[in-house]
């Protein structure tokens, strides 16, 4: 019965990792497409100070902590 619920939980864990790491490659994936459609449809504005790394903190663009 122990072994059974140890398999159970290494399964979850592994589970739980695997839909983190699909969360996190769906936003990635996101924030590129959008940064890219709008450098296409204003390619004289500059992108570089935005990253996915970056949030608004009281009108200013910060690193996450």
């Amino acid at each position: 019965m122990e072994g059974e619920l140890a398999e159970k939980i290494e399964l979850f864990k592994k589970t739980e990792e695997e839909l983190n790491n699909d969360v996190v490659n769906a936003y990635s994936e996101g924030f590129q497409d959008a940064t890219a459609q709008f450098a296409c449809v204003h390619p004289e504005v500059d992108l570089s100070p935005f990253a996915e790394s970056k949030c608004v903190i009281e009108g200013q663009l910060v690193p996450k902590e």
